[in-house]
């Protein structure tokens, strides 16, 4: 697994670290963000820093709805 670095001071990680902690791609993340999934951003220029734990939270949450999607589909109970 790639390292994350967090920006020193506030903890905040690059849309590039984001995607490599919630295991989706960096388009994914854009989405999350244009989507409003993820509120807690803060530009600089072109750079977006997020927050780690709200990225986890989204991610969970996406994937939960992913995992009980496949449930109904495969008849899973």
């Amino acid at each position: 697994m790639a390292k994350i670095y967090p920006r020193p001071g506030d903890g905040r990680i690059s849309r590039n670290d984001a995607a490599v902690l919630a295991r989706v791609s960096p388009k994914t993340i854009t989405r999350w963000i244009s989507l409003q999934y993820l509120k807690d951003v803060r530009r600089e220029g072109r750079r977006v820093w997020l927050n780690p734990v709200e990225v986890i939270e989204v991610e969970h949450r996406v994937h939960e709805a992913e995992r009980e999607r496949m449930k109904l589909v495969l008849g899973a109970a």
